[in-house]
């Protein structure tokens, strides 16, 4: 038979032993902090918005965004997709991420501002770019011969390093519609140049 205090001790050992941890995990959102990526100007994370902002360079191929390096909030947090490598940014990128309990849905994409101008002599107003279907929208005064009085004096419409079928610079035959291969990253754009006639208005004022 047990003596008295042997029996108090066992039962704190069972007490001890029946001690469950109920506390909750620790209400972390997962998140991104931090990214590298090739040809860069900026990245905007916003943890709000789970979203993350890519600001490429000129020179960066949209379709083929190198992302180095993906710093998340915690060793914890998982994704549903490896974020390293190289990725297609013209439309943006969803995946989920997984810390304890908590599953947040985020998305990367990218935005790329290309500088294009295109400027002729005597030009009337600005020029229309139209970036989507590829087209330049230029006006000149009637009195002009298009054939060859019109000179373009300045022109930049694909991105850094792009090529062209044709050079654009110096005197053109505006009667029909100019057009111009522009090769990037190993992708035709097929661009057309439209020089329009407009009449110009002159008004006379009777000197006194």
């Amino acid at each position: 038979m047990l003596s008295y205090p042997v029996f108090v001790f066992l039962l704190g050992i069972a007490g001890v032993s029946c001690i469950v941890n109920d506390l909750p995990y620790p209400q972390i959102e997962p998140a991104i902090t931090a990214m590298k990526v090739d040809d860069a100007a900026s990245i905007d994370i916003n943890e709000k918005e789970n979203s993350v902002l890519i600001h490429l360079e000129e020179r960066a191929d949209r379709q083929n965004v190198n992302i180095r390096e993906v710093t998340l909030k915690d060793d914890i947090t998982k994704c549903s997709t490896t974020l390293s490598g190289v990725f297609n940014l013209e439309k943006p990128l969803h995946f989920t991420l997984t810390n304890y309990d908590l599953s947040r849905k985020w998305t990367i994409s990218s935005v790329q501002e290309i500088d294009r101008y295109f400027y002729v002599s005597s030009q009337m107003g600005e020029t229309v770019i139209d970036d989507v279907n590829h087209r330049v929208l230029v006006n000149v005064p009637d009195y002009l011969n298009l054939e060859t009085e019109v000179c373009v004096l300045d022109a930049k419409l694909g991105p850094e390093g792009a090529e062209y079928s044709r050079d654009l610079l110096g005197y053109q035959d505006f009667r029909d519609v100019v057009e111009v291969k522009i090769t990037a990253h190993g992708r035709e754009e097929n661009w057309r140049i439209f020089v329009t006639p407009v009449e110009v208005n002159v008004s006379i004022t009777k000197l006194s």
